[in-house]
């Protein structure tokens, strides 16, 4: 049972509040009235109530003074305000201490208990929270790490083991002659072990557990090695767990996964989807990266140098933040190691050769006099600079390329929404898996950030503005052609209430106007 606290100068007022419905049933005890804010203010530090209905004009205390004063001590507390038509302007001054609900005097009943059942939701669903961390971290205490996952992940980050190596960890984890992908997700943001053993949890609640061989943790992320199942699954799967991760941890989370391989290369697919994760720097939070998604549009050559596959990867993914942060880290080691000037330029010139490697023959070639130039500097500072500016010319190039690539994409999304505008088949998901051959969620994603408008919403307007153009094209057509021609014939009526909604008139009323 929640507590409520009501504040209010006039006695007639808390009377009639107090009585005006059944609180417990709606989950609340009411705890008291009192009458103004200092009397309200005491019994807050006694009683702790999770709700105050307070008047705003009171003698002594008001209710702004209250709020201030609580929130101040308790951020926690909700408020409801309570007031007349002439203090709007001060219950709005409430609003940036995060007041969301106001009662107009006289208080009426269905306005109370929605306020009600509104705090009520958020209150179970942080108790839900707080239960839900509570639990994970009473776990995380008891836990003992496995060998097992010391074994794969030793595994995983290895490229060189031999054949009784190899043949130890397929029996291990029984996945002889069966074909794998590999799955990472990473949550967003600032995050600790806490929040990855969460994820792991939530992992272990989804009906595809009997699917995956094998999960861990490993370099900040959760990685799943899973049987090989259909794509469509995978995505289902990676959905559900965004979507709890969200509302159990409150935290978007980007996940990617590889395409189908032997066991033999799980450490190649493990290095192909950390590479992925790399470009939710464009998507945005909360999406699925396929290895379609990447590998399909990719033009820049593979990366031969493992020690150099972190700023190279920046490099490719066109990620300017995040590649002037590596390269950084890569100097600043050097210059810890205080090699002799020889050594030092050849590890210079294997940078800049495996950054030049990743933009096109053609622009690699302006760059090859500048690699000539390097060799002859004689200080650090000089040749860090001269890579590290090289290097930002090109990230900025492939950057605009990648940005280019999706603007084709979009451009080819509306092309193909107005040659097939009269099919009522016309979707999202039919555009990615009938004519682009791309992942839905991916496209959605992309579409929205492109336009500003989410895929449905534009298709709608589409529509629309084509059946205006119907009308005003043929005086004579019927509704149901109208809407036959703009893909929506299998339900008139429908289409009727969406032009109305739109519009203003339905299509009859239009035409009228139009012909008029």
């Amino acid at each position: 049972m929640y507590k409520i606290l009501l504040v209010d100068d006039e006695r007639i007022i808390r009377e009639s509040i107090s009585s005006l419905i059944d609180w417990q049933a709606y989950g609340f005890e009411l705890i008291g009235a009192a009458k103004h804010g200092i009397e309200a203010y005491d019994i807050i530090l006694r009683e702790h109530p999770d709700l105050v209905i307070t008047d705003l004009k009171m003698p002594v205390m008001s209710g702004i003074q209250l709020i201030e004063k609580v929130k101040m001590k308790y951020p926690e507390i909700e408020f409801a305000i309570l007031s007349g038509h002439s203090e709007f302007k001060l219950a709005k001054e409430t609003m940036k201490h995060g007041v969301k609900h106001y009662l107009l005097k006289p208080c009426d009943e269905k306005d109370l208990i929605q306020i009600l059942e509104d705090v009520r939701s958020r209150l179970v669903l942080k108790e839900k929270r707080e239960d839900f961390i509570k639990k994970n971290n009473e776990k995380l205490e008891k836990i003992i790490p496995l060998v097992k996952e010391q074994f794969i992940r030793d595994f995983i980050m290895s490229r060189h083991q031999n054949q009784d190596e190899l043949d130890y960890f397929i029996n291990l984890f029984n996945v002889k002659n069966k074909r794998i992908r590999v799955i990472i997700m990473q949550p967003m943001g600032e995050y600790n072990f806490n929040t990855l053993f969460a994820l792991l949890n939530i992992v272990k609640r989804q009906t595809f557990q009997e699917s995956i061989y094998f999960k861990t943790t490993v370099n900040k992320s959760v990685l799943l090695i899973v049987e090989n199942l259909e794509e469509k699954q995978i995505e289902e799967f990676l959905t559900e767990v965004m979507e709890n991760f969200k509302y159990l941890a409150d935290r978007d989370l980007v996940t990617t996964y590889t395409r189908e391989g032997d066991f033999d290369e799980v450490s190649i697919l493990f290095q192909k989807a950390q590479d992925y994760l790399n470009y939710a720097f464009y998507l945005g939070n909360s999406c699925i990266i396929s290895y379609k998604d990447i590998e399909q549009g990719m033009q820049i050559s593979e990366v031969d140098s493992i020690d150099l596959q972190e700023i190279v990867t920046t490099v490719k993914s066109g990620n300017s933040e995040l590649f002037n942060q590596k390269i950084t880290e890569y100097f600043d080691h050097l210059s810890k190691m205080r090699f002799d000037i020889s050594t030092f330029k050849f590890y210079c010139i294997e940078l800049a050769s495996a950054i030049l490697r990743q933009c096109q023959t053609d622009q690699a070639n302006a760059y090859i006099q500048k690699l000539l130039e390097i060799q002859l500097y004689d200080n650090f500072e000089q040749t860090k600079d001269e890579i590290i500016k090289i290097g930002n010319e090109i990230v900025a190039m492939n950057y605009s390329g990648i940005i280019h690539r999706h603007n084709e994409i979009v451009e080819n999304m509306l092309r193909i929404i107005d040659e097939h505008i009269e099919q009522e088949e016309l979707s999202l998901k039919w555009i990615a898996s009938e004519v682009l051959f791309m992942n839905s969620g991916y496209l959605s994603k992309l579409f929205s950030k492109e336009m500003d408008e989410n895929f449905s919403q534009y298709l709608m307007r589409r529509r629309i503005e084509k059946a205006k153009v119907v009308i005003e094209q043929s005086a004579s057509a019927k509704v149901y052609e109208i809407a036959s021609k703009v893909g929506m014939g299998n339900n008139p009526q429908y289409f009727s209430q969406l032009f109305k909604r739109y519009t203003g008139m339905t299509p009859s009323e239009y035409k009228n106007q139009t012909m008029g």
